[in-house]
């Protein structure tokens, strides 16, 4: 019997050591090297895991859907104008005289006082629809969003 508790004792302390002695994990390639420095003057919005990882700015948003019908994409840039109603929708600046429509779907609302913010995005690229022969407007229907404080 006392044999079984040796063995039981060295098995837990040899499984102990090696615990000790194990390579420490490393680090979280990218995920919060593009994040913004200081997080607590953010506001997070819908899917609570959304991390930004290298986010594009919302000037490429044309760019990258090309002839592609809808691309998942993160983006960051500045609300140029929200739905005073509900924060249902806002629009992220482009360029100097262009916007980008952000949908949140009922996935979140954002906060009306959201307006000339820097923000964060997760979500879906895509065209609207108009005529066959026409391509539509690119709007964004976000799952997820961080909004400067």
């Amino acid at each position: 019997m006392k044999l079984y508790i040796y063995i039981l004792v060295f098995t837990l302390i040899v499984s102990c050591k090696s615990e000790q002695n194990s390579p420490s994990p490393e680090k979280e390639p990218d995920t919060i090297k593009h994040m913004p420095d200081d997080m607590a003057m953010y506001q997070r919005y819908g899917d609570s895991n959304f991390i930004p990882n290298k986010p594009i700015e919302a000037i490429m948003a044309h760019e990258i859907l090309n002839d592609k019908d809808s691309f998942f994409a993160e983006l960051k840039g500045k609300i140029v104008d929200v739905c005073r109603e509900a924060g249902c929708w806002c629009d992220i600046q482009t360029e100097n005289t262009k916007t980008l429509h952000v949908r949140t779907g009922g996935n979140f609302f954002l906060d009306t006082t959201a307006l000339n913010k820097e923000g964060f995005f997760k979500g879906y690229l895509y065209r609207e629809e108009q005529d066959r022969n026409q391509k539509g407007e690119v709007a964004y229907w976000a799952t997820a969003a961080w909004v400067h404080k």
